[in-house]
């Protein structure tokens, strides 16, 4: 099912109630300052070698499935529209394959990031900060309505998402921070 050009997948759904209730329990346990830096590292590490290993499995498991229907067309031929999405194995396999590398790499930015660039802010660094909750909430509607602004320019899809990348930045956190300057909104953002 696809909104507006946004495709739903299945797949990540549960994994992203699980990570959000993992998030939740991992910030009331203060857990990103417990950690060790040496867990930040292995978990980096440990992302590059799971994501490099996890596509060549997600290929076979691919392949595999093809050659079992007859199709004796190469795995990496069939082109990625057949592993996303859908109530097949190998859309979950690549579901869970991009979740834990996205929650390993993460650990390893957060860690890196607590280390090299805790900084205190300053009063715009604040603002931002306490806009970023906004920011999560709206990005996906102004996302969505960029994507569809740019859909028919006639350049080249990276150069696209680069520029819908930065619209996207130098205006939701803007406007992020002016709903959180609405009376009473900072309660919910």
């Amino acid at each position: 099912f696809t909104p507006y050009g946004v495709t739903f997948k299945l797949g990540y759904f549960g994994q992203y109630m699980i990570a959000y209730g993992l998030g939740t329990v991992a910030y009331l346990d203060n857990a990103l300052m417990r950690m060790p830096n040496t867990f930040g590292y292995i978990c980096m590490a440990a992302a590059v070698v799971w994501y490099t290993v996890g596509w060549v499995i997600l290929a076979a498991i691919t392949g595999i499935l093809q050659a079992s229907k007859g199709n004796k067309v190469a795995a990496l031929q069939t082109g990625f529209g057949y592993i996303i999405g859908g109530l097949r194995p190998h859309a979950f396999y690549m579901a869970f394959l991009e979740e834990s590398f996205a929650v390993l790499w993460s650990v390893g930015l957060l860690v890196c990031a607590r280390e090299k660039v805790n900084i205190t802010p300053n009063k715009v660094g604040a603002i931002l900060i306490g806009a970023a909750y906004a920011v999560y909430i709206i990005h996906p509607f102004v996302l969505t309505c960029y994507g569809r602004a740019f859909e028919a320019v006639p350049i080249h899809d990276i150069a696209k998402m680069v520029i819908v990348a930065l619209l996207l930045n130098i205006t939701t956190w803007p406007l992020g921070a002016a709903l959180k300057a609405i009376p009473y909104a900072d309660t919910v953002l």
